[in-house]
């Protein structure tokens, strides 16, 4: 698959500007100005350092393009007054830059990137499974998304058209058919391998692959407009054109399959089969030619010649069947039916950013155009006038109806009147809350747990002083085994943690005596008494209340022996004054909902309907609208205000009438009197409840917030133990360092005069013991003293050539069957030719070329996975044991087929592990298992360039090596080579690569 490549920054932006154009307008906070305008910064600058397809490298970016999809549109700067510079180079002609003083250019740059992004995980998505194929579709239809976003929504703010080629219109346009063709092809991939399983029509393949075609022709003809062809390398045009031409074949080649299979169920049509794959060579014929003409990759030409000789081979066939068996002539070409394309892709729509940008870090939320900042101060103004209004008349009226009933004793003397429900409404409320909450139990309980807390938070004070303690042991022991060291003393690093400590001790203390006090209280005798009455059922506590005046008095009237003796009834008047009561409560709720509705378009955010309105779109609805609409409500809420309060003193006057005919009704009434005893016994039971229940929530929250503190104490404790103990195991590590090294170095001079001595026999004279000397430490007592460095001075010796530099060797990277490097874009110059590698026929896709310096960009091929099932799409490549073999034909596309048998090979012998490797240049590259050997050497004064030929021709043996060196320095001849070792070669160019193996359409050039 292609990848676009991304466009690079030229500098980094100067942001003061904005903030001093910000100050000009005297209308917000410099201090916000500075504060916003850093973060700006600092957000730009993140952005546009992302120059690697990750997924946090394109949350960065997309943060930043929210950032400026807000801001754009409130700004409504002209570039003239920005006069902040934005410079970027283009993404293919990377020697071209531009530099503008324009959001949205710059905007226009991060949405490049995002789109280039996006092709590159696309690209490198692994497509041998139904996932990884839907996975890539989205990946190039989100990339397509970014690229029409740009060219519809941002590109047409440029005051001039930009001179970069790739935000011209023809390259967005070159660049979304490409994305949607690739996205489109995916779906066709899919639709193969359900063929496979018989679970797809060839019909709707046919279908998808025209529609393939269709987008690749559309990129063809977009990358020769403008001046694009001078930009573009001739492999895009040639990749695009070429796949335009084998799709084209493809849905052909599978429309006739299609065809065959209508023909066996209606029993005639089997011509159109035969024509079908007469349009299908004709294609893919001028497919081959275009390729060929155009030097694209010999694996995209084999594999298209495959796939003709299947449509051949199966053409004979039917037409030998045609004329024997159906009877049937062919149909003329222009009888056909047209294939109706299917596209199943189209650019996605922008991911959400709001996610990104919280209402806490949106910036600049203050700037609005200056209109809109006056209508919007204007608008606060007059809703605010109307809620004060509002809230004054309101309040007035509420505190005058509720003093004037207060006055009266109502509503509370009704309750007592009530024969059905003595209890009032909002005390048995009350009491159910209590059951609920666990009554006494659950207040026991919850002390229980507060005191466990307790004891927790004090176990782990005490471990903290352990940690401390032992900390503060161990490193007095390791100061005084080791004088020398120069470490901080643990005892003076933890005094902050201790004198903390002391602190959270002290609270500690203070919490367990609140702790014994609640504790006495919700023991004592007179609570467990009290609180015990909230047990009970609505029943039982209705029971409480005396519903008769025997109940009361002990007493029974002999001239009253009705039915209803005794028993309490709520006078008719008692009932209008309830029923008045509930009609003025209602006014009440209803005014007080519509003041709060007034009050909420005083703090309402009018910035989120403003930025929808100022759309970077352009299509600007009217702010005056926004404004008069949320007046409207206040002006009509206002309305309903004054209504009510007019309302109110009506009512008012009818419940002062009625409530003293009520009094008059109650007077001297025993069972009122009782009743209003055990409602208020009841009342005390709760709050003295609640008391509790606060306390002890107070205590749990208390140890909670000690426990964190206590934590975080702990957690500073063990970091200061570790750091210690991490500085003292450094600091013993180097004193064995250095007793190693000194070890060493005494048996490499040994070693060496050792060598010298043998070589001796060869004619070249011994070296002394001085002569291999080397500069002496002298030895390293324990306690790290270590005294001055003498040095001995070397016997000269036969100066070898100077050593000279070898090239750092190679990095080794892992790299795929096909011998392209994983993860790594492999460029190839435009003269040079392009290695052929699988496609989305059969094999691995393509990516295009970074763009090089020059002034043309070219595609490149980069292997996003390993372990390709390369049979995926019916055309088999050759494993990697096979590939020094040759080749066999690739099988055909499009047509299902046993794979082909391949004889086993004999494996090859393993090769000997190479001393040293060659450079692509042709320096010698030592391997990392005999750096050692090489620097040893090295040291006694051998140029590198002979010690590495040396220990070549011995094979590695560093002995053998060295008496070859002193004999080459004495003047003698050079020793034979070992048996068995490898005769020094002269250095030549690693031999070629075996061809990799090729699927259909994968893209090269030649």
């Amino acid at each position: 698959m292609l990848s676009i490549p991304h466009m690079r920054p030229d500098g980094a932006a100067d942001t003061t500007h904005l903030a001093i154009y910000l100050r000009s307008q005297n209308c917000y906070n410099e201090n916000d100005i500075l504060n916003d305008v850093t973060k700006f910064s600092q957000i730009r600058r993140e952005a546009v350092l992302v120059q690697e397809a990750s997924d946090m490298g394109q949350q960065t970016i997309l943060r930043y393009v929210a950032h400026l999809r807000t801001l754009i549109p409130r700004l409504a700067i002209s570039d003239s007054d920005l006069k902040t510079s934005f410079g970027w180079h283009d993404g293919f002609a990377t020697v071209k830059k531009e530099s503008r003083t324009s959001l949205h250019f710059d905007l226009a740059a991060c949405l490049w990137n995002l789109g280039a992004f996006e092709t590159v995980k696309g690209s490198r998505v692994d497509r041998s499974t139904d996932e990884g194929i839907r996975a890539a579709s989205r990946h190039f239809q989100q990339a397509a998304g970014y690229f029409d976003y740009l060219a519809d929504h941002v590109t047409s703010h440029f005051s001039t058209p930009s001179q970069l080629p790739c935000l011209s219109t023809d390259c967005l346009h070159m660049v979304k058919q490409l994305l949607l063709a690739q996205a489109q092809l995916c779906f066709y991939e899919k639709a193969v391998r359900d063929k496979k399983k018989d679970s797809m029509k060839s019909s709707i393949i046919a279908k998808l692959a025209l529609q393939t075609s269709l987008f690749y022709g559309a990129a063809s003809v977009a990358s020769r407009g403008g001046n694009l062809p001078t930009i573009l390398d001739l492999s895009w045009f040639a990749i695009c054109d070429f796949q335009a031409k084998c799709f084209i074949g493809a849905a052909e080649y599978w429309q006739a399959l299609a065809a065959k299979e209508l023909a066996l169920q209606k029993g005639n049509g089997y011509g159109e089969e035969v024509a079908r794959y007469n349009r299908a060579e004709q294609h893919i014929r001028s497919a081959i030619e275009f390729g060929r003409k155009c030097s694209v990759a010999t694996s995209l030409t084999a594999v298209a010649d495959s796939l003709l000789s299947v449509i051949i081979s199966t053409r004979t066939t039917a037409m030998h069947d045609l004329s024997t068996v159906y009877m049937e002539g062919i149909p003329s070409d222009s009888s056909l039916v047209e294939i109706a394309p299917v596209a199943m892709v189209k650019p996605s729509s922008l991911p959400d950013m709001s996610v990104l940008v919280t209402e806490q870090e949106a910036l600049f939320r203050y700037v609005l155009p200056r209109p809109i900042i006056d209508a919007n101060r204007h608008f606060y103004e007059e809703v605010n006038a109307l809620y004060s209004q509002a809230h004054t008349s309101s309040s007035n009226a509420t505190n005058l109806g509720k003093s004037t009933l207060s006055s009266v004793g109502l509503p509370s003397s009704l309750v007592v009147v009530k024969p059905e429900s003595p209890m009032p409404e909002i005390l048995w409320s009350n009491i159910a809350k209590t059951q609920a909450m666990g009554g006494l139990d659950r207040l026991r309980m919850l002390l229980d747990d507060v005191k466990a807390v307790a004891k927790r938070a004090l176990n782990s004070m005490t471990t903290i002083d352990e940690t401390l303690d032992r900390e503060v042991r161990q490193d007095d022991a390791f100061h005084a085994r080791y004088p020398p060291y120069q470490g901080a003393l643990s005892s003076t690093l933890n005094q902050d943690i201790r004198q903390n400590l002391q602190k959270l001790r002290e609270a500690f203390a203070n919490a367990q005596k609140n702790d014994e006090t609640l504790t006495a209280t919700l023991f004592a005798p007179t609570t467990i008494n009290q609180l015990a009455k909230l047990s009970s059922t609505r029943e039982q506590l209705h029971a409480m209340f005396p519903t008769s005046t025997a109940a009361v008095l002990g007493s029974v009237d002999l001239l009253d022996l009705g039915e209803d003796h005794g028993q309490m009834k709520m006078s008719p008047i008692a009932k209008q004054l309830e029923d008045a009561l509930h009609l003025l409560a209602g006014v009440f709720e209803t005014r007080d909902k519509h003041v709060a509705a007034i009050q909420a378009l005083t703090q309402v955010d009018l910035l989120p309907a403003i930025q929808q309105a100022l759309t970077i779109n352009g299509q600007n609805t009217s702010i005056a609208s926004i404004h008069s609409n949320y007046l409207t409500q206040a002006r009509q809420a206002m309305t309903q205000v004054e209504a009510s309060v007019t309302q109110q003193d009506t009512m008012l006057q009818q419940i002062l009438q009625l409530n003293d005919q009520f009094v008059q009704s109650k007077i001297n009434d025993p069972v009122a009197k009782a009743r209003n005893a055990v409602i208020q016994s009841l009342e005390e039971s709760v709050n003295l409840f609640f008391q509790v229940h606060s306390q002890i929530s107070s205590g749990q929250t208390f140890y909670s917030n000690l426990q964190s503190k206590i934590t975080t104490l702990q957690q500073s404790a063990d970091d200061l133990a570790y750091t210690q103990q991490w500085q003292r195991q450094e600091y013993e590590q180097t004193l064995m360092d250095i007793a190693a090294k000194q070890s060493q170095d005494q048996l490499d001079r040994e070693l060496a005069l050792k060598m010298s001595q043998q070589a001796s026999f060869h004619g070249a004279p011994a070296m002394t013991a001085a002569a291999v000397a080397s500069p002496t430490p002298a030895v390293v007592d324990i306690y790290g003293n270590v005294p001055a460095i003498t040095t001995s001075a070397p016997a000269p010796i036969t100066a070898a050539p100077a050593p000279t530099p070898a090239p750092a060797p190679a990095p080794v990277m892992p790299m795929n069957s096909h011998g392209i490097v994983l993860g790594t874009p492999v460029a190839y110059p435009p003269a040079a030719a392009t290695p052929a590698v699988p496609s989305y026929y059969g094999g691995l896709s393509a990516v295009p070329h970074p763009p090089s310096a020059s002034a043309t960009s070219t595609p490149t091929v980069t292997s996003p996975y390993t372990g390709y099932n390369a049979n995926a799409y019916l055309v088999p490549s050759p494993t990697p044991a096979a590939a020094a073999a040759p080749a066999p034909a690739p099988a055909p596309a499009y047509a299902p087929m046993a794979a082909p048998a391949y004889a086993p090979m004999a494996a090859p012998a393993p090769a000997p592990a190479p001393v040293a490797a060659v450079h692509n240049h042709g320096a010698a590259v030592v391997t990392p298992d005999l750096q050692l050997k090489v620097d040893r050497l090295c040291e006694m004064g051998f140029a590198r360039d002979a010690v590495i030929n040396a220990l070549k021709s011995s094979n590695g043996d560093e002995e053998l090596a060295l008496t070859m060196l002193l004999s080459a320095a004495a003047g003698g001849d050079a020793p034979p080579a070992a048996a068995g070792a490898p005769a020094p070669a002269a250095t030549s160019a690693p031999p070629p690569k075996p061809p990799k193996s090729g699927g259909f359409f994968t893209w090269g050039k030649k």
